[in-house]
């Protein structure tokens, strides 16, 4: 699996994939790319502009399903902890 980037094009056309109901590891196979790279992009880390983007896109595809998604920027669910970068991990065991 690539870790490659998406072009902005990508990631609009596979965020209204995603919202008509494609799987995360149907796009990553499409694709080709890391899932963490959707995410980002759903996230609004990379692409910025393309959720908007696809929101409008998805009004003209289909303006009945356009009522039911929220197209703001995703927020994850889980926070990542990260070790404090003055503690070794052995520091962790004792």
């Amino acid at each position: 699996m690539s870790a490659g980037k998406l072009t902005e094009d990508e990631a609009i056309a596979g965020t209204i994939e995603r919202w008509q109901g494609r799987k995360v590891r149907e796009l990553v196979a499409k694709y080709g790319v890391d899932p963490r790279r959707w995410y980002e992009v759903w996230q609004g880390k990379v692409h910025p502009e393309a959720l908007p983007k696809a929101y409008k896109k998805l009004c003209q595809i289909d303006p009945t399903l356009s009522k039911s998604i929220n197209p703001s920027p995703s927020k994850p669910r889980f926070k990542v902890m990260a070790i404090p970068q003055d503690r070794d991990q052995l520091d962790l065991f004792e």
